[in-house]
């Protein structure tokens, strides 16, 4: 199957059944190391949509090698190891046959298109 469309663009909802969203790691990781108060401003931040504000607020608090640990945790590749064997019922799954020669663009450091590839 060849595919003539433009090469797709996949956002990070494709691989949401593995790895938390933005907003819930982002609350996850102040929720694992913040005090009440800073949660606090971290989730007002959220709400708001101000991510980007609400992870420089974590950077801030954390450290940033402490936030990098963080992230690390939430999105390893050992996240992936239980869910392999579902993966061909995942949505993702389906962009093998449509554009099975790839490339796949996206800006997300996703491990579940390199798994599916």
């Amino acid at each position: 199957m060849s595919s003539s469309a433009a090469d797709p663009f996949v956002g990070a909802g494709l691989s949401a059944f593995c790895y938390p969203s933005w907003d819930k790691a982002l609350l996850a990781m102040a929720d694992s190391a913040m005090d009440e108060c800073h949660k606090r401003e971290i989730r007002k931040q959220i709400e708001a949509r101000q991510l980007l504000a609400a992870a420089d607020n974590l950077k801030k608090y954390l450290g940033e090698k402490r936030l990098a640990a963080k992230l690390l945790s939430l999105f390893n590749l050992e996240k992936l190891k239980p869910v392999c064997e579902t993966l061909s019922r995942q949505a993702v799954f389906l962009l093998l046959y449509l554009f099975p020669r790839g490339p796949v663009i996206t800006t997300n450091f996703d491990r579940v298109l390199e798994k599916v590839y």
